[in-house]
């Protein structure tokens, strides 16, 4: 997470990120809940309105732009007061944990992770989107995941070739330093 912010944060990305979801996310926009056919069905978008009655397009932009950086939007439902939403807001995903039913392979509640301790949260209280998930897998692919992964091969190549200088190249060197003349080498061959 801290490789992806920090690209977001230094890179073009984040004009890229934000742009898409500005895009994906027009200024008016009604909430309709449709069959595959197309036909809407009201009884569910009654239901919905209890939930989407205070989503604000800040909210989905939100959740849009971190669904893209890190392949997984949590937001944050659990304050209700008579089952209208009152307060939503994104958890980040590197402090939330699953905590899973082992006889199902459910997902039971969560632990959010804070300064002050762990915090448990229900399942229900959170509403996830995957972007480009595998098939049962609650988190997803980040926009920028493959581009994080080459990168982070690429680094973790660096660190091991430093390494492996450090183990055995210097070493080698000193013993063929050493062997090769038997007088004291002084500092200024060793920098020349």
């Amino acid at each position: 997470y801290d490789l992806i912010d920090g690209l977001y944060h230094s890179t073009i990305l984040n004009r890229v990120i934000r742009k898409i979801s500005a895009d994906a996310v027009p200024e008016m926009f009604k909430i309709q809940v449709v069959d595959l056919e197309g036909n809407r069905i009201p009884d569910i978008e009654q239901a919905c309105f209890a939930y989407t009655a205070n989503l604000k397009r800040t909210h989905i932009k939100s959740y849009f732009t971190q669904t893209l950086k890190y392949g997984t939007g949590f937001l944050y439902i659990g304050n209700k007061e008579e089952d209208q939403l009152t307060n939503m807001f994104l958890l980040h995903p590197k402090d939330l944990k699953p905590e899973m039913d082992e006889s199902t392979g459910e997902i039971i509640e969560w632990t959010y992770t804070t300064q002050d301790g762990d915090i448990t949260i229900p399942d229900e209280d959170l509403v996830r989107f995957a972007y480009d998930a595998d098939i049962g897998e609650v988190f997803g692919m980040s926009f920028m995941g493959k581009l994080v992964h080459t990168l982070h091969l690429m680094l973790n190549t660096e660190l091991n070739l430093a390494e492996i200088v450090d183990k055995y190249a210097i070493p080698i060197l000193q013993w063929l330093i050493e062997i090769g003349d038997d007088e004291e080498l002084q500092e200024d061959e060793l920098e020349g």
